[in-house]
């Protein structure tokens, strides 16, 4: 993966992410909030964030090396 996709990638999460803080935030503020919904989205969320780490760790690792990889 290039830095392209892999910035699209990372752009991706990012938008993946708010809307799910987003779904928490509004869920919470319900009278009678779903605990399975918002312990779902959690879980997602953690899976994004490690997703998004290890695409940031690759883009770094491709800037210092100058993207030698054919």
């Amino acid at each position: 993966m290039g830095n392209r996709p892999t910035r699209r990638a990372i752009q991706g999460l990012r938008l993946q992410i708010a809307g799910h803080l987003q779904k928490i935030a509004e869920e919470r503020i319900k009278a009678e909030p779903d605990d399975t919904l918002i312990l779902h989205w959690q879980k997602e969320l953690k899976a994004f964030s490690e997703r998004l780490d290890r695409l940031e760790q690759r883009l770094s690792r491709q800037r210092k090396r100058g993207k030698r990889r054919s």
